[in-house]
């Protein structure tokens, strides 16, 4: 019995028949993040910088007190008093210049989101020096004396573009439709019911590199690799800037 060993697959080797759907660009006016990612803290990247190199801290003490102090609800039988807190990202192009920023996620109301954003933004400092574009995670904490430190970056999966309550792009209506997060339902048309993994390597702009065959048969892996060809991807974020990043991809066949 002849066993062949798949190979990594270039992307721009693959089959097109049909262009993609156009997909719109992202506002360079808001920090990137998709509603769907999921995030977490990368505890083992410690803050590059201090909040006073990312931001005048002259008097900002005393202007945060006039948003807060703002404490969070007790719960029965506590008597630790926490504080409402907003996490605001800048982002920096590769010349040190802000390119966005905004507050990532908080615990405070919209009308103090408002009054934080406009405060920081005023406040926000060019950083030369930068080699490539970066973004810096700081924490607003409304408490008595009001705070803000800069924190391990948040990092953001990839992950599968979609319109607003459509398919995923690539994924034509009626004929393939998305069964989970991770794994796509497709009728097989010409293809054997089997099913087809591949990792999927993207840059930081979402943009496939290449597609390697992790279990499949050839014929699978092929159709698999083609409709990647089709699909448009979110890249993975850390602290709102596109890194280059890898996704599995799971493909099940079948005659529906």
């Amino acid at each position: 019995m002849l066993f062949v060993a798949l190979p990594v697959i270039a992307i721009g080797a693959c089959a097109n028949p049909e262009p993609a759907p156009p997909v719109p660009p992202a506002s360079p006016d808001l920090v990137r993040r998709h509603h769907d990612q999921v995030c977490r803290v990368d505890e083992t990247q410690r803050p590059a910088v201090l909040a006073a190199e990312l931001f005048d801290t002259d008097g900002l003490t005393e202007e945060l007190l006039t948003i807060g102090p703002r404490p969070l609800p007790l719960a029965p039988g506590e008597t630790q008093v926490e504080w409402e807190q907003a996490d605001y990202v800048v982002r920096y192009g590769r010349d040190g210049r802000v390119q966005a920023r905004g507050v990532w996620d908080a615990s405070v109301d919209d009308g103090a989101v408002e009054d934080i954003s406009r405060v920081l933004a005023r406040r926000s400092r060019t950083l030369p020096g930068l080699l490539a574009e970066e973004g810096f995670r700081a924490v607003v904490t409304l408490g008595q004396p009001p705070t803000i430190r800069v924190e391990s970056p948040l990092v953001c999966t990839p992950h599968v573009k979609h319109p607003d309550g459509g398919l995923a792009y690539g994924l034509p209506e009626g004929v393939r439709t998305m069964q989970r997060r991770s794994d796509f339902r497709v009728r097989s048309g010409a293809t054997a019911p089997g099913r087809a993994t591949v990792r999927i390597s993207l840059d930081a702009s979402g943009n496939v590199d290449e597609v390697e065959a992790l279990n499949g048969d050839p014929a699978t892996v092929a159709e698999a690799v083609r409709i990647v060809g089709d699909m448009r991807f979110d890249p993975a974020l850390r602290n709102g800037v596109g890194i280059a990043s890898t996704l599995v991809q799971t493909f099940f066949f079948d005659e529906r």
